[in-house]
Formats: C-alpha cells, structure tokens, sequence
C-alpha cells in the first residue's frame, strides 16, 4: 500500500485512504486532486467536515496523517473518478459540518450540489459510511448491508467511548460558557463585548450540534445497530470494482467479505505502525 505522501505525485484523481488515529481508531476519507492541489476529505467528528490540504505545513493531511495509506481504485473508469473528485469539491464548499450518527438508510444522499440530504430513519454519518453514501450519490454501491452483523462487541465498546467523550466535550463547553456569561456581566469594552458574544453564539452552536448526534448516539446503546468499520469500508474500495457490492460475509469457500478484508486491513495497518 502507499503512503498518503505519495498521492500528489500520482497520476490518480482520487482514492480512498485509511490510518489508525493516536487513539486507537480507524479512521478513512477520500484523497483527491484539484488544480489547487490535493485534499484529504473525511468527516472528523460531530462539528467538523475537513477538508485538508497537502500544501499546509501545521494543518495538511501530510502534517497530520503520515501513517495512512491508499491504493488506487482498480477498474473504476476515469469518468467516475472524475465524478468522485466534483462531488468532494462541491461537499467540501457546501457542508462545514455533517450529523455524526450511526443509524443510515437507503434514502441518504449528497444532492447536486453537495448538500447531504438525511433519510428519515437516518441519524447521520461516520467517516465509513461518509465515504460509502457518498460514492453512492453517484451510483458506486460499495457494501450490501442485507448479512451485516449487529451489535458486535466491539462496536458497542466503540459506541460507548465515542458516547462518553462527546458527553465530556459537552460539560467542558457548558463550562466554557459559563465563564464568557461572567466576563459579560462585568466588561464595558464594546469590541470586547462583541468578541464575547461571537464566542458565545459558537459555543451554542457546537453545543446543539454535539447534542443532536449525542441523542442518536445513546439510541444505539438501546436498539440494534451496525457498524460499518472503516477498514470494512476501505478495504472494499481497494477491491475490483466488478466486485462492488461486497457482502459481509460468503457462503463460498475461498471468496472474502468485507468483515475478512477488513480484519486483514487492519492486521497490515498495525504491523506497519509496529514496524516503524
């Protein structure tokens, strides 16, 4: 696999990219060109929908994701790639957030224009199913979902932390207001004034925002849901696109699902970090 470093040098349009996070998680996006230079697209978290630069010496894809890597899509034809890249361009100027959640349906979709539009028994989007609803708003179905498993482990330790930190993120935030509503009540510079206010209306807004996917998130630690893995998702992609869709698993001897591709995607993602 290469390393995200070697993409601007590529001769590819577009591909999908996978790196394991000083956290622990997986995490995947989409690596594409523009005549401005390349840009690594992926959801971050509740507020954020990042569109990363290579050129960004702090900030860039390059500064911050080293040990990620990409493999060019095999057999998608330059047309659809080229709709891949116009699709990413026009999310990227249209959303500065998207809903996190991990409930999807078959009605969510990216409009012309790059406007996520939610199916009504959606609660949003991971960086997985990011990348696969998008490729499907231009009629690349990437996963069959009919034999995904629910409730695995795993992902309900997964759905806690990520349950428990955006609860933490919340109260740090509450905290924060709190203390500009003081600073308020006593200032009487009116720059400073509407410097404080700006900084309060944010705070409201990312408050609101962490709240809603919190909501969709506890309803999973109650219901059934399914996790779509990253390295399920990416593993996929790096696949014959002739293939698409993949099931989780086969019935067939010797023919892998996602579930297997992404257990060996992840065991190369590791050994390469150990290795380093």
């Amino acid at each position: 696999m290469n390393p995200i470093s070697h993409f601007s040098n590529s001769e590819e349009i577009c591909c999908i990219s996978i790196g394991i996070e000083r956290e622990g998680n997986t995490h995947c996006g989409i690596l594409y060109k523009t005549e401005k230079g390349s840009f690594f697209l992926h959801l971050g978290n509740p507020v954020e929908l990042l569109n990363e630069s290579d050129s960004n010496p702090k900030f860039g894809y390059l500064a911050k994701r080293q040990q990620y890597r990409w493999l060019p899509f095999i057999n998608l034809h330059t047309a659809k790639q080229t709709l891949i890249k116009t699709k990413c361009i026009a999310i990227a100027e249209t959303n500065k957030s998207l809903p996190f959640g991990i409930y999807i349906d078959e009605e969510a979709h990216f409009d012309a224009i790059g406007k996520f539009k939610m199916g009504k028994d959606s609660t949003g989007l991971t960086c997985a199913t990011f990348v696969s609803v998008l490729l499907r708003s231009i009629n690349l179905k990437i996963i069959d979902d009919s034999s995904w498993p629910e409730d695995r482990p795993d992902d309900l330790v997964w759905l806690q932390k990520l349950v428990d930190y955006y609860e933490g993120r919340v109260i740090y935030l509450r905290e924060g207001l709190k203390a500009i509503q003081d600073k308020l009540r006593f200032t009487l510079n009116l720059q400073q004034t509407h410097i404080l206010r700006f900084q309060k209306t944010s705070i409201l807004a990312e408050i609101d925002k962490l709240n809603r996917s919190l909501q969709g998130l506890r309803k999973g630690l109650e219901f059934c849901f399914m996790r779509f893995r990253p390295e399920e998702v990416a593993g996929v992609c790096f696949k014959d696109v002739n293939e698409w869709p993949f099931k989780f698993e086969y019935s067939e001897p010797g023919k892998a699902g996602a579930g297997k591709i992404g257990e060996d995607l992840l065991y190369y993602l590791k050994s390469q970090i150990a290795a380093q």
